[in-house]
Protein backbone atom coordinates (compact mmCIF):
# COMPACT_ATOMS: atom_id res chain seq x y z
CA UNK A 1 0.00 0.00 0.00
CA UNK A 2 1.37 3.39 -0.98
CA UNK A 3 1.96 5.92 1.78
CA UNK A 4 -0.43 8.83 2.26
CA UNK A 5 1.18 12.23 2.29
CA UNK A 6 -1.77 13.90 4.05
CA UNK A 7 -2.22 13.71 7.81
CA UNK A 8 -5.01 15.28 9.89
CA UNK A 9 -4.37 18.30 12.09
CA UNK A 10 -5.82 18.82 15.54
CA UNK A 11 -8.20 21.52 14.32
CA UNK A 12 -10.04 19.00 12.14
CA UNK A 13 -11.43 17.09 15.13
CA UNK A 14 -14.81 17.64 16.77
CA UNK A 15 -16.07 16.48 20.15
CA UNK A 16 -19.76 15.91 20.73
CA UNK A 17 -22.13 14.36 23.25
CA UNK A 18 -25.67 13.03 22.93
CA UNK A 19 -28.10 12.16 25.72
CA UNK A 20 -29.01 8.49 25.89
CA UNK A 21 -32.39 7.23 27.08
CA UNK A 22 -31.46 3.57 27.60
CA UNK A 23 -28.37 2.60 29.58
CA UNK A 24 -26.00 0.62 27.41
CA UNK A 25 -27.46 1.77 24.09
CA UNK A 26 -25.39 4.31 22.17
CA UNK A 27 -26.93 7.07 20.09
CA UNK A 28 -26.39 6.56 16.36
CA UNK A 29 -29.01 8.93 14.91
CA UNK A 30 -28.03 11.96 12.86
CA UNK A 31 -31.28 13.91 13.09
CA UNK A 32 -31.11 17.63 13.79
CA UNK A 33 -29.93 18.57 17.29
CA UNK A 34 -29.26 14.97 18.34
CA UNK A 35 -25.60 15.84 18.90
CA UNK A 36 -24.29 18.74 20.95
CA UNK A 37 -20.83 20.00 20.02
CA UNK A 38 -18.54 21.30 22.75
CA UNK A 39 -16.25 24.28 22.20
CA UNK A 40 -13.09 22.28 22.79
CA UNK A 41 -9.75 24.07 22.91
CA UNK A 42 -7.54 20.99 22.47
CA UNK A 43 -8.07 17.47 21.15
CA UNK A 44 -9.05 15.15 24.03
CA UNK A 45 -6.55 12.35 24.56
CA UNK A 46 -8.66 9.33 25.48
CA UNK A 47 -7.10 7.34 28.30
CA UNK A 48 -7.25 3.56 27.83
CA UNK A 49 -5.18 2.74 30.91
CA UNK A 50 -8.39 1.44 32.53
CA UNK A 51 -8.46 -1.53 30.13
CA UNK A 52 -7.48 -4.63 32.09
CA UNK A 53 -3.87 -5.64 31.45
CA UNK A 54 -1.76 -8.18 33.30
CA UNK A 55 1.74 -9.50 32.83
CA UNK A 56 2.43 -12.64 34.86
CA UNK A 57 5.36 -14.75 33.78
CA UNK A 58 4.57 -18.43 33.41
CA UNK A 59 7.26 -20.79 34.63
CA UNK A 60 8.22 -22.52 31.39
CA UNK A 61 11.87 -23.47 31.87
CA UNK A 62 13.19 -20.11 30.66
CA UNK A 63 14.45 -16.86 32.12
CA UNK A 64 13.01 -14.89 29.18
CA UNK A 65 9.36 -13.76 29.21
CA UNK A 66 7.06 -15.13 26.51
CA UNK A 67 4.63 -12.98 24.56
CA UNK A 68 1.69 -15.02 25.91
CA UNK A 69 2.59 -13.95 29.44
CA UNK A 70 0.87 -10.67 28.59
CA UNK A 71 -2.90 -10.70 29.05
CA UNK A 72 -5.34 -8.01 27.86
CA UNK A 73 -9.13 -8.08 28.12
CA UNK A 74 -11.80 -5.49 27.49
CA UNK A 75 -14.07 -7.11 30.09
CA UNK A 76 -14.29 -5.02 33.26
CA UNK A 77 -12.46 -2.04 31.76
CA UNK A 78 -13.02 1.67 32.16
CA UNK A 79 -12.56 4.31 29.44
CA UNK A 80 -11.43 7.76 30.64
CA UNK A 81 -12.14 10.79 28.45
CA UNK A 82 -10.57 14.03 29.70
CA UNK A 83 -11.55 17.26 27.94
CA UNK A 84 -11.27 21.03 28.13
CA UNK A 85 -13.77 23.46 26.61
CA UNK A 86 -15.02 27.02 26.71
CA UNK A 87 -18.45 27.12 28.35
CA UNK A 88 -21.48 28.63 26.63
CA UNK A 89 -25.13 29.01 27.62
CA UNK A 90 -25.91 26.05 25.32
CA UNK A 91 -23.52 23.67 27.05
CA UNK A 92 -23.40 24.62 30.74
CA UNK A 93 -26.53 22.72 31.74
CA UNK A 94 -25.43 19.57 29.90
CA UNK A 95 -22.14 19.57 31.78
CA UNK A 96 -23.40 20.47 35.24
CA UNK A 97 -26.20 17.87 35.03
CA UNK A 98 -23.64 15.31 33.85
CA UNK A 99 -21.58 15.72 37.03
CA UNK A 100 -24.17 16.60 39.67
CA UNK A 101 -26.86 14.14 38.53
CA UNK A 102 -29.30 15.57 41.08
CA UNK A 103 -31.78 17.70 39.11
CA UNK A 104 -34.28 19.27 41.48
CA UNK A 105 -36.51 20.88 38.86
CA UNK A 106 -36.84 22.28 35.36
CA UNK A 107 -39.51 24.89 34.68
CA UNK A 108 -41.91 24.10 31.84
CA UNK A 109 -41.91 27.61 30.37
CA UNK A 110 -39.39 30.21 29.26
CA UNK A 111 -36.66 30.72 30.43
CA UNK A 112 -36.68 27.04 31.53
CA UNK A 113 -34.98 27.53 34.87
CA UNK A 114 -33.06 24.44 35.97
CA UNK A 115 -31.86 23.73 39.52
CA UNK A 116 -29.33 21.14 40.71
CA UNK A 117 -28.36 20.49 44.32
CA UNK A 118 -26.05 18.40 46.43
CA UNK A 119 -27.46 18.32 49.93
CA UNK A 120 -27.93 15.88 52.80
CA UNK A 121 -30.70 14.09 50.88
CA UNK A 122 -28.64 13.46 47.72
CA UNK A 123 -28.15 9.75 46.92
CA UNK A 124 -27.56 8.44 43.39
CA UNK A 125 -29.59 7.62 40.27
CA UNK A 126 -30.45 4.05 39.32
CA UNK A 127 -28.60 3.84 36.03
CA UNK A 128 -29.70 0.23 35.46
CA UNK A 129 -33.27 1.57 35.32
CA UNK A 130 -32.20 4.43 33.03
CA UNK A 131 -32.10 7.02 35.79
CA UNK A 132 -29.58 9.84 35.83
CA UNK A 133 -27.88 11.54 32.90
CA UNK A 134 -25.48 9.61 30.67
CA UNK A 135 -24.16 10.30 27.20
CA UNK A 136 -22.71 8.82 24.06
CA UNK A 137 -19.40 10.63 23.62
CA UNK A 138 -17.65 10.87 20.25
CA UNK A 139 -14.33 12.24 19.04
CA UNK A 140 -14.88 12.71 15.33
CA UNK A 141 -12.52 13.70 12.53
CA UNK A 142 -9.08 13.18 11.20
CA UNK A 143 -9.15 9.87 9.31
CA UNK A 144 -12.33 8.30 7.93
CA UNK A 145 -13.87 5.56 10.11
CA UNK A 146 -11.44 6.22 12.93
CA UNK A 147 -13.87 7.95 15.31
CA UNK A 148 -13.67 7.13 19.02
CA UNK A 149 -17.15 6.29 20.34
CA UNK A 150 -17.99 5.55 23.99
CA UNK A 151 -21.37 4.42 25.32
CA UNK A 152 -23.25 5.48 28.48
CA UNK A 153 -20.63 7.90 29.76
CA UNK A 154 -21.04 9.78 32.99
CA UNK A 155 -19.16 12.97 33.82
CA UNK A 156 -17.13 11.98 36.91
CA UNK A 157 -15.53 15.33 37.66
CA UNK A 158 -15.91 18.86 36.34
CA UNK A 159 -13.85 21.98 37.04
CA UNK A 160 -15.40 25.36 36.29
CA UNK A 161 -12.83 28.14 36.19
CA UNK A 162 -12.77 31.82 35.39
CA UNK A 163 -9.70 33.99 34.91
CA UNK A 164 -9.37 37.19 32.87
CA UNK A 165 -6.05 35.90 31.51
CA UNK A 166 -7.44 32.63 30.12
CA UNK A 167 -9.53 32.34 26.95
CA UNK A 168 -10.25 36.07 26.98
CA UNK A 169 -11.85 35.80 30.41
CA UNK A 170 -14.44 33.29 29.25
CA UNK A 171 -15.52 30.57 31.66
CA UNK A 172 -13.65 27.33 31.02
CA UNK A 173 -14.61 23.77 31.89
CA UNK A 174 -12.40 20.73 32.18
CA UNK A 175 -13.32 17.29 33.36
CA UNK A 176 -13.40 13.58 32.78
CA UNK A 177 -16.12 11.47 31.24
CA UNK A 178 -15.89 7.81 32.13
CA UNK A 179 -17.48 4.76 30.52
CA UNK A 180 -17.59 1.35 32.14
CA UNK A 181 -18.74 -0.16 28.86
CA UNK A 182 -15.51 -1.26 27.24
CA UNK A 183 -16.53 -4.24 25.09
CA UNK A 184 -15.88 -4.10 21.35
CA UNK A 185 -19.53 -3.24 20.61
CA UNK A 186 -19.78 -0.44 23.20
CA UNK A 187 -16.40 1.24 22.86
CA UNK A 188 -15.25 1.77 19.30
CA UNK A 189 -11.77 3.07 18.56
CA UNK A 190 -12.33 2.74 14.81
CA UNK A 191 -15.97 3.75 14.51
CA UNK A 192 -17.91 6.04 12.24
CA UNK A 193 -20.48 8.48 13.58
CA UNK A 194 -21.82 11.44 11.61
CA UNK A 195 -23.28 14.31 13.62
CA UNK A 196 -25.80 15.51 11.06
CA UNK A 197 -27.04 19.01 11.86
CA UNK A 198 -25.58 19.16 15.33
CA UNK A 199 -26.28 21.84 17.91
CA UNK A 200 -23.40 24.30 17.81
CA UNK A 201 -22.02 25.54 21.14
CA UNK A 202 -22.91 29.10 20.26
CA UNK A 203 -21.14 32.32 21.18
CA UNK A 204 -22.91 33.41 24.36
CA UNK A 205 -20.19 33.13 26.97
CA UNK A 206 -19.77 33.79 30.69
CA UNK A 207 -17.04 36.42 30.87
CA UNK A 208 -15.24 36.97 34.14
CA UNK A 209 -15.73 40.71 33.95
CA UNK A 210 -19.50 40.19 33.66
CA UNK A 211 -19.80 38.58 37.11
CA UNK A 212 -22.55 40.59 38.78
CA UNK A 213 -22.49 38.96 42.23
CA UNK A 214 -19.23 38.08 44.02
CA UNK A 215 -19.99 37.47 47.67
CA UNK A 216 -18.57 35.41 50.52
CA UNK A 217 -20.67 35.41 53.66
CA UNK A 218 -22.89 38.13 52.20
CA UNK A 219 -19.92 40.49 51.74
CA UNK A 220 -18.84 41.79 48.35
CA UNK A 221 -15.39 40.77 47.19
CA UNK A 222 -13.05 41.90 44.41
CA UNK A 223 -12.41 38.61 42.60
CA UNK A 224 -9.38 38.09 40.40
CA UNK A 225 -10.17 34.46 39.50
CA UNK A 226 -11.91 31.36 40.77
CA UNK A 227 -12.00 27.62 40.23
CA UNK A 228 -14.65 25.14 41.43
CA UNK A 229 -14.29 21.36 41.10
CA UNK A 230 -17.26 19.00 41.40
CA UNK A 231 -16.44 15.32 41.90
CA UNK A 232 -19.14 12.66 42.16
CA UNK A 233 -16.46 9.91 42.45
CA UNK A 234 -18.23 7.71 39.91
CA UNK A 235 -16.98 4.14 39.51
CA UNK A 236 -18.30 1.36 37.32
CA UNK A 237 -20.53 -1.24 38.96
CA UNK A 238 -20.90 -4.92 38.06
CA UNK A 239 -20.30 -6.78 34.80
CA UNK A 240 -22.81 -8.17 32.33
CA UNK A 241 -22.04 -11.20 30.15
CA UNK A 242 -19.92 -9.00 27.86
CA UNK A 243 -17.94 -7.53 30.73
CA UNK A 244 -19.68 -4.15 30.49
CA UNK A 245 -20.74 -2.19 33.58
CA UNK A 246 -24.29 -2.60 34.84
CA UNK A 247 -24.32 0.89 36.28
CA UNK A 248 -22.26 3.37 38.28
CA UNK A 249 -21.84 4.05 41.97
CA UNK A 250 -21.65 7.74 42.92
CA UNK A 251 -20.59 9.55 46.05
CA UNK A 252 -18.87 6.68 47.84
CA UNK A 253 -16.79 8.48 50.42
CA UNK A 254 -18.84 11.63 49.89
CA UNK A 255 -19.68 13.94 47.00
CA UNK A 256 -16.96 16.55 46.84
CA UNK A 257 -16.73 20.25 46.01
CA UNK A 258 -13.36 21.96 46.30
CA UNK A 259 -11.83 25.08 44.86
CA UNK A 260 -10.01 28.36 45.17
CA UNK A 261 -11.18 31.93 44.82
CA UNK A 262 -8.55 34.67 44.60
CA UNK A 263 -9.74 37.93 46.13
CA UNK A 264 -8.21 41.29 47.00
CA UNK A 265 -6.98 41.42 50.60
CA UNK A 266 -8.95 44.35 51.99
CA UNK A 267 -11.32 45.27 54.79
CA UNK A 268 -14.03 43.02 53.34
CA UNK A 269 -11.89 39.90 53.01
CA UNK A 270 -9.48 40.14 55.96
CA UNK A 271 -11.83 38.23 58.27
CA UNK A 272 -11.52 35.12 56.11
CA UNK A 273 -8.06 34.48 57.59
CA UNK A 274 -9.50 34.30 61.11
CA UNK A 275 -12.47 32.27 59.93
CA UNK A 276 -10.16 29.63 58.49
CA UNK A 277 -8.91 29.00 62.03
CA UNK A 278 -12.39 28.45 63.46
CA UNK A 279 -13.68 24.91 63.90
CA UNK A 280 -16.94 24.27 62.09
CA UNK A 281 -16.95 27.65 60.38
CA UNK A 282 -18.95 27.77 57.16
CA UNK A 283 -20.46 30.46 54.99
CA UNK A 284 -22.08 30.82 51.60
CA UNK A 285 -20.19 31.88 48.49
CA UNK A 286 -22.29 33.26 45.64
CA UNK A 287 -21.06 33.85 42.09
CA UNK A 288 -23.68 35.02 39.60
CA UNK A 289 -23.91 36.07 35.97
CA UNK A 290 -26.84 37.76 34.23
CA UNK A 291 -29.56 39.46 36.25
CA UNK A 292 -28.31 38.18 39.66
CA UNK A 293 -31.90 37.23 40.50
CA UNK A 294 -32.48 34.40 42.97
CA UNK A 295 -34.16 32.35 41.66
CA UNK A 296 -32.93 33.02 38.14
CA UNK A 297 -35.42 34.72 35.85
CA UNK A 298 -33.76 35.51 32.52
CA UNK A 299 -32.11 33.63 29.67
CA UNK A 300 -28.39 33.55 30.45
CA UNK A 301 -28.75 33.82 34.22
CA UNK A 302 -26.35 31.59 36.16
CA UNK A 303 -26.31 31.43 39.95
CA UNK A 304 -23.64 29.36 41.73
CA UNK A 305 -24.15 29.00 45.48
CA UNK A 306 -21.68 26.95 47.51
CA UNK A 307 -21.64 26.56 51.28
CA UNK A 308 -17.93 26.58 52.05
CA UNK A 309 -15.44 25.67 54.76
CA UNK A 310 -12.09 27.46 54.50
CA UNK A 311 -9.09 25.27 55.37
CA UNK A 312 -6.48 27.89 54.55
CA UNK A 313 -6.07 31.40 53.12
CA UNK A 314 -2.49 32.11 52.04
CA UNK A 315 -1.64 35.67 50.97
CA UNK A 316 0.27 36.76 47.88
CA UNK A 317 2.13 39.94 48.80
CA UNK A 318 3.67 40.44 45.36
CA UNK A 319 0.55 40.68 43.20
CA UNK A 320 0.43 43.55 40.71
CA UNK A 321 -2.86 45.00 42.01
CA UNK A 322 -2.01 44.65 45.70
CA UNK A 323 -1.98 41.86 48.26
CA UNK A 324 -4.24 39.01 47.22
CA UNK A 325 -5.85 36.33 49.32
CA UNK A 326 -6.13 32.78 47.94
CA UNK A 327 -9.21 31.37 49.62
CA UNK A 328 -9.06 27.58 49.38
CA UNK A 329 -12.41 26.00 50.18
CA UNK A 330 -14.34 22.78 50.47
CA UNK A 331 -18.10 22.42 50.28
CA UNK A 332 -20.31 21.17 53.12
CA UNK A 333 -24.02 21.00 53.96
CA UNK A 334 -24.84 22.71 57.25
CA UNK A 335 -28.44 21.60 57.58
CA UNK A 336 -29.78 24.93 56.31
CA UNK A 337 -27.77 25.68 53.17
CA UNK A 338 -27.07 22.94 50.64
CA UNK A 339 -23.44 22.10 49.96
CA UNK A 340 -23.99 23.39 46.44
CA UNK A 341 -26.88 24.74 44.39
CA UNK A 342 -26.69 25.64 40.72
CA UNK A 343 -29.50 27.62 39.10
CA UNK A 344 -29.41 28.26 35.38
CA UNK A 345 -31.72 29.50 32.62
CA UNK A 346 -30.96 29.26 28.91
CA UNK A 347 -34.35 29.29 27.15
CA UNK A 348 -33.79 25.67 26.03
CA UNK A 349 -36.48 23.16 26.97
CA UNK A 350 -34.48 19.99 27.65
CA UNK A 351 -37.55 18.04 28.70
CA UNK A 352 -35.77 16.76 31.80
Amino acid sequence: MAISGIGPTGTEFEFAISEESTFGTAITATTTDTWKLLHITEVPQWDLSGIVRDSTMRLRGSRVPHNTDNYVTRAGGTILIPFTCIVTDITYDLLIYGVMQDLVSEEVGTPFEKIWEWDSATTEPDFASNGGKFYTVVLNGGISSEDFIATSCILRDLTISSDPGTNGGRMTASGTFISGLSSSTKFLESGSQAFGTATQPGTTYFNHCNLVTKKIGGTDMIVESYSITYNNKAVRKGCDSSGDAQGYTLGAGGYEVTGTIRVLYDANSKGLITNSLTSGFDTQMILAYGSAADPVTTDGDLLQKININIPQTPRDFAAEVGTMLDVNFTGADDGTDEMVENEFANAVDRGW
